[in-house]
């Protein structure tokens, strides 16, 4: 099965989605990631944490 990941990251928060080619499987939300607002190593955490609890939520190593 083929999956998709969309990530929206900002100042606030940083969303991300895991789908499969009909419906988003699962949703998570992480700390700000925008580089000139947080930094690269906050950016960094944010994306890999939301990347993480989302691929986790869908059952995906």
């Amino acid at each position: 099965m083929r999956y998709y990941l969309g990530i929206d990251g900002g100042g606030t928060k940083t969303t991300c989605a895991v789908g499969d080619e009909s419906h988003a499987i699962a949703i998570a939300t992480a700390g700000a990631s925008n580089i000139v607002r947080v930094g690269e190593v906050q950016t960094r955490e944010s994306l890999q944490q939301a990347v993480r609890q989302a691929c986790a939520a869908a059952g995906i190593n």
